[in-house]
């Protein structure tokens, strides 16, 4: 058997299973009212009685079964035989309970048409709860309908009831009906198990695909920040050369002074104090590149202060921009926070930076060599606006912009993702990341959410 197949046959138990809890409840409560009532019989009593309570424990074992496959969520080899045994089991006591009352009353009289209403009752019930599966279906209907047409030959030889052969064409027509019926609708269960199944089967490609478009983003995401710090990686060695070069001076000055016999106090912790200055800085820019380079994206969001993303941020970029003469202005920062992954708001602003350092490599003009960070609140939202004073962007270029790999940089100066996914990732944070086509001087504003917490 396909694994097609195989899926099919178990959804169809799966129903049966789902199915035959309320038959199950319904046949054990009919099992307790026919224990008392047995059709007004007494000379078969004690057999309906007895049949009653098979059907009755049946009920109930086959109601636990039921239950305990529902909740496992599959049916078993050794659970189905059991089901198959409790509906035969079921179908045996209601025969034996139907056939020895319609024989005790010669197929008359007010409760055999209480037993015989039961029985088509059951009969029609059986199509909607075990039409899934023909072995279950088709002994239920033989074991109670065929002993039927058994008795009124009985009863019509023994001519103790000459009225009764019209009954069984009558049994063997609803006999050939329930058959029918039961072909139509399996087909039918069948037809929408399938749809089911192929269903099933979308959702879970469309679940991998999902995945693997999630993967693949968050390593476009982690190839982009590294691609920024490698468009950086002059300013940044730059950026490490200072101090370092600082703590060098400051060695080579107090190793002058040992050699010379002065051991000046004061000039030595001087020495000393501008090292430890200088390789604090460095310390903190190597943080910054660690933070910044790692891949945390699959990380829960954190409540995280507004100002430590800035100084986070900026503690390794600042000198790039020094190194090429641009201030970077930041406004006073709102002690304000908000629910992120710190490393993706770090990247987006990285990237605002280095374009905006890029665009202003041709301004001549030392007053328009600036980048500003400023902030702004309003309805729960927090906006960081980062300009530039380098030349506007026109037009053409703005309706382009966060489209993944268009770029104005040169060739080998840049990917062309930068802004699309600085875009998506403000998405992914209830934000957005806009171009202030009104101001004055190009600025990009990041919007996102402030905590609640």
């Amino acid at each position: 058997m396909n694994p097609r197949d195989l899926e099919l046959r178990n959804l169809l138990r799966k129903e049966v299973t789902y199915k035959c809890t309320q038959s199950s409840t319904a046949f054990a409560v009919w099992a307790i009212f026919i224990f008392f009532y047995c059709f007004g019989c007494t000379k078969y009593e004690l057999i309906i009685k007895l049949s009653m309570i098979v059907v009755f424990t049946v009920s109930i074992l086959r109601l636990m079964l039921a239950k305990k496959i529902n909740k496992i969520g599959h049916v078993s080899a050794q659970h189905w035989r059991y089901m198959i045994f409790y509906v035969w089991m079921n179908a045996l006591g209601w025969s034996l309970a139907f056939n020895f009352a319609s024989y005790e009353l010669k197929l008359s009289g007010i409760h055999f048409i209480a037993a015989t209403t039961m029985l088509a009752g059951f009969v029609a019930a059986s199509l909607v709860s075990l039409a899934y599966d023909a072995l279950l279906f088709l002994p239920f209907q033989g074991i109670l309908l065929l002993p039927q047409l058994g008795v009124i030959a009985v009863l019509y030889y023994s001519g103790k009831q000459v009225d009764a052969l019209p009954l069984i064409p009558i049994y063997i027509m609803y006999f050939l009906y329930q058959l029918r019926q039961f072909k139509d609708y399996n087909s039918h269960i069948k037809q929408r198990l399938n749809y089911q199944l192929d269903l099933e089967h979308s959702n879970q490609e469309l679940q991998r695909s999902q995945d693997a478009l999630i993967s693949q983003t968050t390593k476009l995401v982690h190839t982009s920040r590294l691609a920024a710090l490698g468009e950086m990686s002059a300013g940044i060695a730059h950026e490490v050369n200072n101090p370092l070069a600082i703590i060098s001076g400051s060695i080579q000055q107090i190793e002058k002074l040992v050699s010379r016999g002065k051991f000046d106090p004061e000039t030595i912790l001087r020495l000393s104090a501008k090292s430890q200055t200088s390789i604090d800085r460095v310390t903190k820019i190597i943080k910054g590149l660690r933070h910044f380079s790692q891949q945390s994206d699959s990380l829960p969001k954190v409540v995280t202060p507004i100002q430590d993303i800035i100084h986070d941020t900026t503690s390794f970029c600042s000198e790039m921009l020094r190194a090429r003469y641009i201030k970077l202005l930041i406004d006073p920062i709102p002690d304000v926070e908000i629910e992120c992954h710190p490393i993706q708001i770090s990247q987006v602003l990285i990237n605002l930076i280095k374009n905006a350092e890029d665009a202003l490599e041709s301004e001549i003009n030392p007053e328009e060599r600036w980048v500003r960070i400023s902030f702004r609140q309003a309805n729960e939202v927090i906006f960081i606006q980062v300009s530039n004073g380098g030349a506007a962007i026109t037009k053409e270029v703005e309706s382009k912009l966060f489209q993944p790999f268009f770029t104005t940089k040169a060739i080998g100066k840049g990917t062309g993702l930068g802004l699309s996914i600085s875009h998506g990732l403000m998405r992914e944070h209830g934000g957005d990341l806009v171009f202030d086509s009104l101001a004055d001087k190009t600025t990009f504003i990041l919007q996102i959410p402030s905590s609640t917490h």
